[in-house]
């Protein structure tokens, strides 16, 4: 099981079986224990999550479960892209700062 409190979402660090501590990531000094940490590929000095609101966390959380269940299903990748919020047609959203281009 992920430990949010401890590991982040670092597709940049990923390695399969391994957690990416969130202490040791660029922003880890802004960074709390009870706050998720998805880093932006783009932006490393940005954490896609530390304005997360509760219902934000259930977004992220819901995505990544129909994900996970999708892979388990079908082990497809393709199918993962695919996939759309029912509600709202998107995976989920965040805001992007101005220097982003």
């Amino acid at each position: 099981e992920f430990n949010w409190k401890r590991d982040a979402v670092c597709p940049r660090q990923a390695t399969p079986g391994e957690a990416v501590n969130k202490f040791t990531l660029l922003l880890h000094w802004s960074t709390t224990e009870d706050q998720m940490y998805i880093e932006d590929p783009f932006d490393l000095s940005h954490n896609l999550a530390a304005k997360c609101t509760p219902t934000g966390k259930r977004r992220i959380l819901g995505a990544f479960r129909d994900a996970y269940m999708e892979l388990v299903k079908s082990a497809c990748w393709k199918n993962i892209s695919r996939m759309r919020s029912v509600n709202n047609g998107y995976f989920l959203k965040f805001r992007i700062h101005q220097r982003i281009t």
